[in-house]
């Protein structure tokens, strides 16, 4: 029997969807969900998603894959969920900022909280190791790739998006530029967290994380207003729309 096929069929047999259902919780497992997910983390950046089975990943957590059918019903959902899981905070804390903002704050202060709050989970452990999973493995699987940008990455950037649009709405030119600034503002912010990492203990003029995470929040911050302005202002042209590419 095929791999994948198997990942999809329950321990009696049965197709995975048509196996559980009217099953309750599995007995004794009260954290089999968290355990299920920190050892896919594991065996998915260890193996990488293709080659990673759900055999792997219920050994490593010492679970059923019946226990594992009762939360996920694929390789695909399991990956999904994790990406989601480990993720949602940054979402979360940038949905918390706007909810919470005063109407007199300024745009530039919401912005630099965001920007800070995403170095910060960048910083959490495993977070790194899961981001280059994401980047070697989602092209190879467009539809979860998808799948991860529609409930992740674009919710993420319409909260950043809303923080820019609280001064007013955006002429065409400065609508087109904002959409590339929160767009590439996290990954730009990522690639000074992968090279930091990579050269952490090679490269003598290395900075402290929190040094680092005030400076690159800085930067970005002061780069993307200078844009908006040189855009208002006339002083650099303005970008085409996709539509006009």
């Amino acid at each position: 029997m095929p791999q994948e096929t198997a990942d999809r069929m329950d321990l009696d047999g049965g197709p995975g969807e048509q196996g559980r259902r009217g099953r309750g919780r599995p007995r004794g497992c009260g954290d089999c969900r968290d355990r299920l997910l920190e050892a896919a983390s594991s065996v998915f950046i260890e193996l990488g998603y293709e080659r990673a089975t759900l055999q792997d990943i219920v050994d490593r957590a010492g679970v059923s894959k019946g226990a594992l059918y009762h939360y996920f019903d694929s390789k695909d959902r399991l990956f999904l969920e994790l990406m989601r899981e480990r993720l949602k905070a940054t979402c979360a804390a940038g949905q918390a900022l706007v909810a919470a903002a005063e109407p007199t704050k300024s745009r530039e202060a919401l912005l630099r909280e965001l920007l800070q709050a995403m170095w910060a989970n960048m910083q959490q452990p495993g977070m790194l190791e899961l981001t280059r999973l994401m980047m070697t493995e989602l092209p190879k699987f467009p539809e979860v790739g998808r799948a991860v940008f529609d409930e992740i990455v674009a919710p993420a950037r319409e909260t950043t998006r809303q923080i820019w649009d609280r001064e007013g709405p955006a002429t065409c030119g400065r609508h087109a530029l904002i959409d590339t600034i929160v767009a590439l503002l996290p990954s730009m912010m990522l690639g000074v967290t992968l090279t930091q990492h990579a050269f952490r203990d090679i490269d003598p003029a290395g900075t402290g994380t929190a040094q680092a995470g005030t400076v690159v929040v800085d930067l970005l911050l002061r780069g993307a207003l200078a844009s908006v302005e040189a855009v208002e202002s006339g002083t650099m042209p303005r970008p085409k729309t996709s539509r006009q590419t």
